[in-house]
């Protein structure tokens, strides 16, 4: 414990009682809450290091460590000592939950189904299917940029299609009802499946996911039907995986 509190705290400064028997004891399921700067990201660090002497872990077993941006990621692997660089290796795995899912479960879920399948930003796929609507002759872009600049009066598509982007227009499925949920940086509303516009959004959409194109930010979404659906992915990570710390969990909601 001594030689993590040298690694981690400035000034000769030490966990209290309650954090050492966390860092050193607790290996069950646990939520840390605290206000930002309180020092959650180096509670993390100090298990980690003790983790890493525990290894290798029964059965070849790994850590998985999570975190909402690269940023974060690149903040915990630099501040990680040599002797915990083992983490960064096999079985174990540090990287956003985006890569996670696309590594871990996409990824084997698609290679089984012998799917290729490619995955875009969220500029790349707006103008993706900005640009089927348009070539589909389709109202709904006149539709959805009234929604969000009902002061734009013109019919030309060019500048329609140049106003949604720049408005970063978002269509997403909506899976609590059947139609969609569409959101830009001034406006968000919902729209019906069973509209004239919302037909024509769902023949775009359905082409793009045809064509085996999948937005970034959906990867979560499909991961998380994988796993509902999928058993032989879901046992193959409770088997790679004995402990998950994820950093910054309020941002995965």
């Amino acid at each position: 414990m001594k030689s993590i509190e040298r690694i981690l705290l400035k000034n000769g400064g030490h966990f209290s009682p309650e954090a050492k028997k966390f860092i050193t004891e607790c290996w069950d399921r646990k939520d840390i809450v605290a206000c930002a700067g309180c020092g959650k990201t180096t509670f993390l660090l100090a298990k980690l290091i003790k983790l890493s002497g525990m290894m290798p872990l029964p059965n070849n077993q790994g850590a998985c460590i999570i975190s909402h941006t690269n940023a974060a990621i690149d903040e915990i692997l630099l501040r990680l000592p040599n002797e915990a660089r083992c983490l960064k290796d096999y079985p174990n795995f540090t990287g956003t939950l985006h890569s996670f899912a696309i590594r871990f479960v996409l990824s084997p879920a698609k290679r089984r189904l012998k799917i290729p399948f490619k995955y875009i930003g969220d500029q790349e796929y707006r103008e993706l299917l900005l640009n089927k609507l348009s070539k589909q002759n389709a109202g709904a872009i006149y539709f959805l940029v009234n929604k969000v600049n009902p002061q734009l009066k013109t019919k030309n598509k060019q500048t329609i299609l140049d106003e949604l982007n720049k408005r970063k227009i978002k269509i997403e499925r909506n899976l609590d009802s059947d139609g969609f949920k569409i959101s830009s940086n001034t406006h968000s509303f919902n729209l019906r499946k069973d509209t004239k516009s919302g037909k024509e959004l769902s023949e775009a959409l359905t082409s793009i996911e045809n064509s085996h194109i999948i937005l970034y930010s959906e990867a979560l979404k499909e991961s998380i039907d994988i796993l509902r659906k999928n058993n032989q992915i879901k046992k193959a990570l409770q088997d790679r995986f004995k402990y998950i710390f994820v950093d910054e969990s309020q941002d995965f909601s």
